[in-house]
């Protein structure tokens, strides 16, 4: 996805003020990124934030942690 939009990681970083080993350790799973981090890579990188499965599991926790029927629903779901 770099490659296509001609940046490099160390050019991404500073569009969104990280550094090249910030994002690196991030890629590597020694650290993890901030939905705030991945909203900035995706309007970076011209996509969706929804494309990183971390805003996905964050929205779904938020909607399951705000209200008790959706989280009653998936926990009857999961049990089976």
């Amino acid at each position: 996805m770099l490659k296509e939009r001609k940046l490099t990681w160390r050019g991404l970083g500073r569009q969104v003020g990280v550094s090249q080993a910030h994002l690196s350790r991030i890629r590597t799973g020694r650290k993890t990124a901030t939905v705030e981090l991945i909203e900035d890579v995706a309007a970076s990188l011209g996509i969706d934030s929804d494309y990183f499965i971390e805003v996905r599991v964050a929205t779904i926790v938020d909607r399951v942690m705000a209200d008790a029927a959706v989280r009653d629903r998936l926990y009857s779901q999961l049990r089976r």
